[in-house]
């Protein structure tokens, strides 16, 4: 993307800089994470001068974050609050924010829908300035909270990195000329195993997201969690993404098949891919509100390009 790195660099007199994965999908493991495109800024820049790319390969190995006592998940997200649309903001806001118009229209006439909208600076293509206006349109809207994007690598992605994204984002919160600021983190490529090193490494990142008041977690396994590990990683966050797949699949799955657990139901979200023009998309979203699903989305197409399918999920939570 062009020149986005300043956002969070020399013109926002920030103290760091990041570069995150999007937008070319491909799945593995029910987690659809996208790669990026050709940046003209490739590393981190700290204060302390360049350092390796946060998209860099990760380690083959598990390296533990600092000892942080896990607590229970954000109060940020009410067991009480409405269903709510998780959406991948992946494409450019464009001159004006043009791009972002079906969003915006969507908020605004749905006030009463909670939006959970996960912005990734890399996925562009966009200029600073597009992003920064078009972030703080979002943010005037009080049923949008903007949750930072970072893929985890199925918990292998060496903490370092991890950290620095993490405080990159909560640095948002320190440019004055606009409220950019992000009220969470989105947790791509997360594990979904009984593994106790994961699962330690999951709650520890997301007690750092709050340490930085990104108060909304969630985590994206994109598919269903071992049922032995579902209670720790649901202690640990506010939403976990637990079918991330094709239309084909959110109807041809039995509701056993797709989640693991009754208990955590209002924690759960549905991203749906893939759906047909003339699917009965209220449907859909009369299913997953039935069943108790605290999040939901559904694009027409695969790699969340598309947003003309946001009003029609925003009407249809609306009506339910």
């Amino acid at each position: 993307m062009r020149g986005f790195s300043s956002l969070v660099g020399t013109a926002l007199a920030m103290p760091s800089t990041l570069v995150s994965a999007h937008p070319r999908p491909h799945g593995h493991g029910g987690s659809h994470w996208l790669r990026p495109y050709n940046s003209n800024w490739d590393s981190v820049q700290s204060s302390g001068g360049p350092v390796s790319s946060a998209t860099a390969t990760p380690s083959a190995s598990y390296i533990p974050l600092t000892s942080v006592a896990p607590t229970a998940s954000s109060s940020a997200v009410s067991s009480a609050s409405p269903v709510g649309v998780l959406l991948p903001l992946y494409t450019g806001p464009g001159e004006n924010g043009d791009a972002w118009k079906p969003v915006y229209n969507a908020i605004t006439s749905h006030s009463m829908v909670p939006f959970y909208v996960i912005i990734n600076p890399d996925s562009g293509p966009g200029t600073t300035e597009e992003y920064i206006q078009a972030i703080t349109k979002l943010k005037s809207s009080p049923n949008v909270q903007l949750l930072g994007y970072v893929p985890t690598t199925y918990a292998e992605k060496p903490n370092a990195e991890i950290e620095k994204v993490i405080s990159t984002y909560g640095n948002w919160a320190s440019y004055t000329a606009n409220n950019i600021t992000l009220s969470g983190m989105f947790f791509d490529e997360a594990p979904n195993t009984n593994d106790n090193a994961k699962i330690k490494y999951m709650q520890n990142i997301a007690q750092s997201a709050r340490s930085k008041n990104m108060n909304t977690v969630v985590f994206n396994p994109g598919a269903k969690l071992e049922d032995a590990a579902a209670a720790q990683y649901f202690e640990a966050a506010d939403f976990i993404v637990e079918f991330e797949k094709d239309y084909t699949e959110w109807q041809s799955e039995s509701t056993e098949e797709k989640f693991s657990t009754t208990q955590y139901r209002s924690k759960d979200a549905v991203i749906v891919k893939q759906t047909p023009e003339d699917a009965d998309i209220a449907a859909i979203v009369r299913d997953a509100s039935n069943l108790g699903i605290g999040a939901v989305y559904l694009t027409h197409d695969g790699d969340y390009m598309r947003l003309d399918s946001v009003s029609k999920v925003a009407l249809a939570l609306a009506q339910a």
